[in-house]
């Protein structure tokens, strides 16, 4: 009884139904790899407009990580003219966008020494509130594009 079920059964039938099948399931597959791939594309180029943006319209970014650039441009970038910041919270906005500051001996005070060359250089300005200094980004004509 069993070999006359196995007789019935037809493996050519079956193997051709699953290789169709897989060949379906490859080209969904590339396909849809395909358009990640623009849409992946077309993600960079948002986020890169949102970060040159970011600035005039007085916003951070939370998509420019910071591990490709050096202290004093980490800093400017997490400074907004909307929001003050104290050099602490600038620091903690550095690190939680990947800035490493592994190689620096006291991160805290070359932070507030990049803060204050960001001040004389009017990049950035400076409010005080008795003891304590708090940092806004500051927007130069040279940054708005019209």
């Amino acid at each position: 009884m069993l070999l006359s079920m196995a007789e019935n059964l037809d493996y050519k039938k079956m193997y051709d139904e699953l290789s169709e099948k897989v060949s379906q399931l490859w080209e969904t597959r590339n396909n849809l790899e395909i358009e990640l791939g623009n849409i992946s594309k077309e993600l960079e180029a948002l986020q890169e407009t949102m970060v040159h943006l970011a600035p005039l319209a007085g916003q951070t970014s939370e998509f420019d990580p910071l591990t490709h650039v050096g202290i004093t441009d980490a800093a400017r970038s997490v400074l907004s003219p909307a929001h003050r910041m104290s050099a602490a919270e600038v620091r903690t906005a550095m690190e939680q966008r990947g800035f490493d500051f592994s190689k620096y001996s006291a991160p805290d005070a070359t932070v507030r020494t990049i803060l204050k060359r960001l001040v004389e250089a009017e990049k950035a300005s400076v409010e005080k509130e008795g003891h304590k200094i708090f940092y806004k980004y500051a927007v130069t004509d040279e940054e708005i594009p019209f």
